[in-house]
């Protein structure tokens, strides 16, 4: 679904996303009141929503959706890069955040993440991610200390880098069920519940090294 209320830029998006044959876009607005009201009867995915938008905006019918539609996969679609809106919507939920000068191709594959594994971070998250929490007041409450063993941190690493356990089990060459079991004591120990806590608690502890 799209929600962008600049007709001719949706129009496009959508002619674009309907031409690849496993994308469909099943409904189309231009404000969040619209959006609010199309979501109580059509169920997408995923929704590719811009910020800025009339009569509801995008901030207010993001913590809306959130709070009526949790499950509902949400990709901000924005003019703005500022990285305390990018680290603002995706602490909030948002499985991803693109701005309008991303090449279309780049946007078919965060969707396709966003899909079959939740997420989609590139460079640009990633160090919006490290600011936000640069200036997070408690800090040092979010996220407890403690003792990673070096394969939790080597499995740590790959999560953050958005690879599925199948692809995380080639790279270290053990079983796919391992990794899930890895995966979930990462996230019990760190008290983390997404791949954006992840990342925060990697760059925090010093596991990664963005910008």
């Amino acid at each position: 679904m799209l929600a962008e209320d600049h007709a001719m830029f949706r129009q496009a998006l959508a002619s674009m996303l309907n031409f690849e044959t496993h994308f469909n876009v099943v409904g189309e607005v231009g404000n969040g009141r619209e959006l609010m009201t199309i979501l109580k009867s059509v169920e997408p995915d995923i929704l590719l929503m811009d910020i800025e938008m009339p009569v509801m905006n995008g901030h207010e019918a993001f913590h809306l959706i959130r709070k009526k539609h949790p499950d509902l996969r949400i990709i901000i679609v924005s003019m703005y890069d500022d990285d305390g809106l990018v680290s603002e919507f995706i602490s909030a939920g948002a499985r991803a955040y693109l701005t309008k000068d991303t090449p279309i191709d780049q946007l078919f594959a965060a969707i396709n993440k966003v899909y079959n594994e939740g997420f989609y971070f590139n460079d640009k998250t990633s160090k919006a991610l490290v600011t936000g929490m640069r200036k997070e007041k408690n800090n040092n409450s979010v996220f407890d200390e403690l003792s990673l063993t070096k394969r939790e941190i080597d499995v740590l690493k790959t999560i953050c880098a958005g690879k599925t356990n199948v692809e995380i089990s080639k790279m270290l060459n053990i079983s796919a069920s391992t990794v899930d079991f890895h995966r979930k004591n990462i996230y019990k120990k760190t008290k983390c519940n997404n791949v954006a806590d992840v990342i925060k608690y990697a760059i925090k502890h010093g596991f990664l090294n963005v910008g």
